[in-house]
């Protein structure tokens, strides 16, 4: 038998199911009762999103999983009142341009693209970053997660 590499395309979906599944995992332990509502794959969409237990806040956990060596480069080019600007994946407005380009392609049904449009315009959110890194023998480590800083305004300030 003759193993055959994975291609890119292979890598980067087994990489990003390695990460949903670290936060599927991951996130219930730190937001007991959040059920998971949304799971997007490739760019353009938000990894997961969460709906918290009723009664709790914040009333969404919007996740983006990194499995293996993958890291935080994704970033998107917006139109601001201050003109373009390009912000990085985990800054509030980048949230904000993903949900806009998904609603364009009907990703959410309605009365969850509602309530979660409402949740990340007045900050009933929390945007974090789940990652699920493997370690130089091949086995994995231990799952990392990071809350992104949500009071960043247009240039970082």
């Amino acid at each position: 038998m003759v193993y055959e590499a994975p291609q890119a395309g292979d890598a980067r979906r087994l990489s990003e199911g390695l990460g949903a599944a670290a936060a599927k995992e991951f996130i219930p332990t730190q937001y007991p009762g959040a059920k998971l509502v949304y799971e997007g794959s490739g760019s353009g969409t938000l990894d997961l999103v969460f709906r918290n237990a009723p009664g709790k806040e914040p009333a969404f956990i919007v996740v983006e999983a990194k499995g293996g060596s993958a890291t935080n480069s994704s970033s998107r080019a917006i139109d601001t009142d201050q003109g373009p600007a390009r912000v990085q994946q985990g800054h509030p407005e980048y949230a904000k341009d993903v949900l806009a380009e998904m609603k364009k392609r009907k990703l959410l049904d309605g009365d969850l693209e509602d309530e979660l449009s409402d949740a990340l315009k007045f900050g009933d959110y929390e945007y974090v970053e789940v990652s699920q890194p493997i370690g130089a023998d091949g086995g994995l480590e231990p799952v990392g997660a990071r809350e992104y800083d949500q009071s960043l305004k247009i240039g970082g300030s």
